[in-house]
């Protein structure tokens, strides 16, 4: 994720597309990164998180945990694109 930056732009080629010139196919979809995505709350909502079997202050602890391990660097958590 260290590589991935904002403004980087990646184009991506189905191998159904006959030539990477070829975009009339719809085979080439071009992406420009915009920005990191910043963890947030709704992962808590994930059933590895939110499971019924821990008491509620282990589903937050574990939300938290979550959160900042995926805030440890920019990426982690993904990355918007247009």
């Amino acid at each position: 994720y260290h590589e991935i930056k904002v403004s980087d732009r990646f184009e991506f080629v189905s191998p159904l597309c006959n030539s990477p010139s070829d975009s009339k196919s719809g085979g080439i979809v071009r992406v420009e990164i915009t920005e990191p995505m910043t963890p947030c709350a709704n992962l808590c909502k994930l059933p590895y998180i939110n499971d019924a079997a821990l008491e509620p202050r282990e589903r937050i602890e574990k939300c938290q945990a979550l959160i900042s391990l995926l805030d440890e660097a920019p990426g982690l958590r993904g990355w918007y694109a247009k």
